[in-house]
């Protein structure tokens, strides 16, 4: 029985992996040492110079090397055991066994995933940011512009009045479900005090991060 769960969708990116050559994986382990901890895959594919791999393809190995190394800090499993069982699955999950590309993705696997190690301050960091009954997702607003009609006489005068409403959505996620909505309707002042508290929090961030706590702060994208 197959260990571990392989979607379709991961399919480009673990075939990518199991046939990448020596070279390639030096090229991808050497980029590696002067990644910043909260880089993206996308970041990561943008930094490393690789005359052999196009960037799309760079970046669906390193998505699916994110993952697997969240997997395997979670299982607790040594790094032969891991990657034994994730060949198994993977050969099983497509119904291909192949001796010899089942051994060089065991070797890459094998190589590949300890150079990703600085991964687990990114996992932490964003498991602590998120670890709220709320989190934000989005936001998005639309104005309205409402007359004002005193009666039915005013529909003929030439000056006429309207007020102008904002529609704010938010959109939230947490642990257990994601897109939830919540919306409020607001006039001008209400837009300038949401900007004012925004700005103030940008400015107590600022000062935060310019205090010499001798910390590197972590921005997982």
């Amino acid at each position: 029985m197959s260990r571990y769960t392989i979607p379709q969708q991961a399919r480009r990116g673990l075939d990518a992996i199991a046939a990448l050559t020596p070279e390639q994986v030096r090229e991808i382990i050497e980029a590696l040492k002067s990644v910043r901890i909260g880089d993206s895959p996308k970041e990561l594919a943008e930094s490393i110079s690789s005359t052999t791999l196009n960037k799309e393809l760079l970046k669906e190995i390193l998505v699916s090397l994110f993952s697997m190394v969240n997997i395997f800090y979670e299982s607790n499993n040594s790094i032969e055991q891991f990657t034994d069982d994730f060949v198994e699955s993977y050969s099983a999950k497509f119904d291909e066994m192949d001796a010899a590309r089942d051994q060089n993705f065991r070797r890459n696997l094998a190589l590949l995933i300890p150079s990703f190690s600085f991964i687990k301050h990114s996992i932490k960091a964003k498991s602590l940011l998120i670890a709220n009954f709320k989190n934000f997702s989005s936001a998005h607003i639309i104005s309205d512009i409402r007359m004002v009609f005193d009666d039915e006489n005013e529909l003929s005068k030439s000056e006429q009045y309207a007020v102008i409403v904002h529609h704010l959505k938010i959109t939230d996620f947490n642990e257990f479900n994601s897109g939830n909505e919540t919306h409020f309707a607001l006039d001008l002042s209400d837009l300038i005090k949401l900007k004012d508290v925004v700005n103030r929090a940008i400015e107590k961030d600022n000062l935060i991060r310019s205090q010499n706590y001798k910390l590197s702060f972590i921005e997982p994208k």
